[in-house]
Parts: structure tokens; sequence; C-alpha cells
């Protein structure tokens, strides 16, 4: 188990960077490659879903260095992406409001303790797989709106800080 953690840490942070890295080719004028992003994500993490259990079954008596492989190239594609949503959305706040940064940095790390907790309460009382489809509607509802999202000025959120 300690190898798991480790190396799901490792793949998911490795390719977490990557996706940021990523996100430099962007300008932050729009929010359609947030919306894409989401759209590929749902894709990755369905197609997660769907092999996930068969792959592992299947490779469960390979050597440790062919599992560790199998598991860091099915993390990558998610991690890849969700690791290109904050950088992007940074640049998108600070193209309409560059005062709000401080917020996107505290509202970013609230939110991610709270959807770890989340998701392991999730997991805990429904199990992995309905987790997993709970994020992948969640992402469905990020994408539905109508193809475009408000601006902070469209919103009528001002700071005051």
């Amino acid at each position: 188990p300690i190898y798991g953690l480790a190396l799901g840490l490792f793949a998911f942070l490795l390719s977490g960077g990557l996706g940021s890295a990523f996100t430099e080719r962007f300008s932050g004028a729009s929010v359609r490659p947030i919306l894409a992003g989401v759209a590929l994500l749902m894709v990755a993490g369905g197609a997660f879903f769907a092999v996930s259990s068969d792959l592992f079954a299947a490779t469960i008596d390979r050597s440790l260095p062919v599992r560790a492989l199998i598991a860091v190239a099915a993390i990558f594609p998610a991690a890849f992406l969700m690791g290109g949503f904050f950088p992007m959305g940074v640049k998108l706040v600070t193209r309409s409001d560059p005062e709000l940064i401080p917020w996107v940095w505290a509202i970013n790390g609230a939110l991610s303790v709270l959807g770890i907790l989340g998701s392991r309460a999730a997991a805990l009382f429904v199990g992995f797989d309905h987790t997993l489809v709970l994020g992948e509607v969640e992402g469905a509802g990020v994408e539905h709106q109508d193809g475009r999202a408000l601006t902070l000025q469209e919103t009528g959120f001002k700071y005051s800080g």
C-alpha cells in the first residue's frame, strides 16, 4: 500500500505539473480552454471508469515495475488535465479583476481540502465507482453552461478587501 500511495502521488503531481506548464500556451482571454479541458476530463474519467477494474485485475500478477507503469499511465491523462485548470483560471481572473487573485488562491486551497474529504467520505459510504460517477456528474454541471461562463463583472461580484 505504501508503494501505491507514493507512486500515485508522484504520478499525479508530475502529470499535474506538466499540465500546468502546458497552459502557458493559453492567453487567458477565454474560458473556452477551461470548458474544453472539463469535457476532456470527463472523457478521461469515463475511460478510466470503463477499463480500470479489468485492467488492474488482469495485471495483478505482473511485476511491481510493470504495475507501476500501468498505474502511472492510468493516472496521467486525468491528472494532466486537472493540472491546467487553476493556472488558466488565474489568468482569466487576472484579466478581469487582479485584486481577486488572493481570493482565488484561498478558495482553491479550501475547496481542495473539502474535495479530498468529500471524495473520501463518498468513497467510504457509496464506493469508489459511485464517487467517480459523482465527479463526472459534477463535471457535466460545469460543462453545461451553454458554452459560456459569466465574467466576474457579469456576476456583480465586487471585491472590497
